[in-house]
């Protein structure tokens, strides 16, 4: 075949990078079969089932972490995967105690509150109770052009709406620091979500240097716009309880396994998943499901003796709530071997329905991942590449360069149960896991198994031009077809 040829096929692949990727259709309908039809079928439900069931929340700090990751470890031991081990990490140790707010005029009213992560606790010199009167604020800008006395001694509530989670992090980030800027006592944050039905989202928050610490919780989006329309029609005061405490950091670990490549042992694809979780709901989909189809890849693959060409390493992260704490370890880590690594995936963006792997690198390695994820059409979007690779445990070697993917799936209704009591097993189907186990485990086994490693900037595709422009591509194929009909003819 003329190299002409091979320069349209597979959307500018060359072909033999194209018959590499497809000589692994065998082993995508192997793995399928395992999952969908053999004993690999809810497997991956059934673990998470019983690991979230029994270890329940997991968060930083906690002996409950630290047991799981020890149970975790042990699990991968007995599906003989090679270096399992745990890489040391300090974390954070906070607890948020005993917590309850209640509006005390003009009437009374309890609400459900949820303390931010690392926030202080409502305790002081004349008790554990503060009481004082609320002024609420749709935006930072809103609070930052009132007078500091109208500020001072006050609750401040955000009732700042949804407009994606973009907009929403940094009230719950920041909403304390700026408000105790202007005098505050505490702060209530409207949940960062799209969806309620009265429940309060947790999360992480942020002290910033030189600002006095505040006490910080998360309330419901109805609770948010009653004290709105209330502070409308006058004065509201509530009491606010909180007990949450920060204790020194504590020993955790990040969980390493591997399969050892058996051509090229040196190149590493690391898949993986964040361990932790906050202390509500069970852990499941953040990041449970993302844990358990890591989990799964490298046990299926055992199971049916496919050893890649390339190491494929299994990484579940410790502490990413509190702030990437054990991704961030581990990049220190392992930072000087990033020549070696060829993609790091993680699944944190829930596990519903999967549309395939998002992807943040060259053009020329999309469309790498593209041929790939053709072999995976049947439960795939589109060209099944996602416009995104990016994930929080990833982003760092993303900076530097290094090819990142995530499990791209059906995530619309995330929001619902993020950082919420409501993220249990009930939200988990069965059968959706085992579809996005199989798009994670092909995926994850084809970019370690073929021999072009996937490109990054600076490298082309098998030293050739990856990419011809789609108009010149056709033209000139245009062009070939009339002369070879001409040549015909004559």
């Amino acid at each position: 075949m003329s190299g002409f040829n091979q320069l349209l096929l597979g959307g500018g692949l060359k072909q033999s990078i194209v018959d590499d990727i497809n000589s692994n259709k065998d082993t995508v309908q192997r793995i399928t079969d395992y999952v969908q039809k053999g004993q690999g079928k809810h497997q991956a439900y059934e673990r998470l089932a019983n690991f979230t069931d029994f270890w329940g929340p997991r968060i930083s700090g906690s002996k409950v972490l630290e047991d799981s990751i020890t149970d975790m470890m042990n699990i991968l031991r007995s599906e003989n995967l090679d270096n399992v081990d745990g890489e040391p990490v300090k974390v954070p140790d906070w607890r948020r105690g005993t917590e309850w707010a209640t509006m005390v005029s003009p009437r009374e009213q309890d609400f459900e509150i949820l303390a931010l992560g690392s926030s202080v606790g409502t305790q002081n010199e004349t008790g554990g109770t503060l009481e004082a009167e609320i002024i609420v604020v749709t935006s930072f800008e809103e609070l930052e052009s009132m007078n500091d006395a109208d500020v001072l001694g006050k609750i401040v509530v955000f009732n700042q709406g949804w407009d994606g989670y973009g907009h929403g992090k940094p009230y719950r980030d920041l909403g304390a620091s700026a408000a105790a800027k202007k005098g505050a006592a505490a702060a209530l944050i409207q949940s960062v979500a799209d969806f309620t039905l009265y429940t309060p989202h947790t999360g992480q928050q942020v002290y910033q240097d030189n600002t006095a610490q505040i006490p910080v919780a998360c309330i419901t989006i109805e609770d948010a716009e009653f004290l709105n329309r209330m502070s409308h029609r006058g004065p509201v005061k509530l009491q606010l309880h909180m007990e949450a405490v920060t204790y020194p950091e504590k020993d955790s670990y990040n969980i390493i396994a591997e399969i050892i490549g058996s051509e090229y042992p040196d190149q590493v694809v690391v898949i993986g998943a964040h361990i932790d979780s906050w202390d509500v709901g069970m852990g499941v989909m953040d990041d449970g499901g993302g844990v358990f189809i890591t989990l799964q890849a490298m046990t299926i693959l055992k199971r049916l003796g496919l050893t890649p060409k390339r190491t494929l390493r299994l990484v579940l992260w410790t502490a990413e709530e509190e702030g990437l704490i054990g991704a961030k370890a581990y990049f220190e880590a392992h930072k000087n071997e990033s020549d070696n690594f060829v993609i790091v995936m993680e699944s944190d963006g829930g596990t519903f329905t999967p549309r395939g792997i998002g992807f943040s690198g060259t053009d020329d390695a999309r469309m790498m991942i593209e041929a790939v994820m053709k072999l995976l059409s049947d439960f795939t979007q589109g060209t099944g590449v996602g416009e995104s690779g990016s994930s929080p445990d990833t982003g760092e070697w993303e900076a530097i360069g290094v090819p990142v993917g995530n499990l791209w799936n059906a995530n619309e209704n995330y929001f619902y149960y993020h950082h919420t009591h409501a993220d249990s097993m009930t939200m988990m189907d069965a059968d959706v896991l085992d579809l996005c186990t199989i798009v994670w485990t092909s995926a994850a086994y084809v970019f370690a198994n073929t021999d072009q490693r996937i490109p990054r900037e600076g490298e082309s595709i098998g030293g050739t031009t990856a990419l011809v422009p789609n108009c010149i591509s056709i033209t000139l194929a245009f062009c070939l077809m009339i002369l070879l009909k001409s040549r015909h003819d004559l």
